[in-house]
């Protein structure tokens, strides 16, 4: 049980860990996109 547990914690850990790469990625992207369209 504690196993699956630990498992268990340890995937979630990590899809966070990747969502929170991917909202990175999609922040600084749009931050991008938003100076070129400000930028004359």
């Amino acid at each position: 049980m504690a196993k699956q547990r630990k498992c268990f914690l340890a995937n979630f850990a990590e899809k966070s860990q990747i969502l929170a790469i991917i909202k990175e990625k999609d922040w600084s992207t749009k931050a991008e996109l938003t100076e070129r369209a400000v930028a004359p």
